[in-house]
C-alpha cells in the first residue's frame, strides 16, 4: 500500500480556468493516484470568476506555457469574448429585420 493516501504530492497538478485565463489557486495541488490524458477538462470554481467555469489540467510533467496554449485554442469551444457575442447578436437582428421586409 502506498504512504500517500491522495496520491504522491510530487505529482500535484495544476489548473488554468479557460475563462479568464489565469491559474485556478482554489484547486492547485489536487494530488492524483493515478495520471489524467493530456489537457483534461474539469469543471472548478474559479475565485476570479466567482462561478464554476472549465479549467484545463497542467500536470506535473506537463509545460505550463504548452497547456496555456492549448487552453487559448480550446476556450473558443467553450467561451466566446463578449465583443464576439454582440457581433452574432447584431448579425442576428439584421437578418431577422432583412426577412420581415
Amino acid at each position: 500500500m502506498s504512504r500517500y493516501k491522495n496520491g504522491n504530492p510530487k505529482h500535484a497538478s495544476r489548473f488554468i480556468c479557460m475563462k479568464c485565463m489565469n491559474e485556478n489557486m482554489l484547486a492547485s495541488g489536487i494530488q492524483r493516484q493515478r495520471q489524467r490524458e493530456r489537457k483534461h477538462i474539469k469543471d472548478l470554481y474559479c475565485l476570479k470568476c466567482g462561478e464554476v467555469t472549465k479549467c484545463i489540467e497542467v500536470r506535473f510533467c506537463d509545460s505550463y506555457e504548452e497547456i496555456f496554449e492549448a487552453a487559448k485554442i480550446k476556450r473558443e469551444n467553450y467561451y466566446i469574448d463578449e465583443y464576439e457575442s454582440e457581433v452574432d447578436e447584431y448579425v442576428l437582428q439584421n437578418r431577422s429585420t432583412k426577412q420581415k421586409c
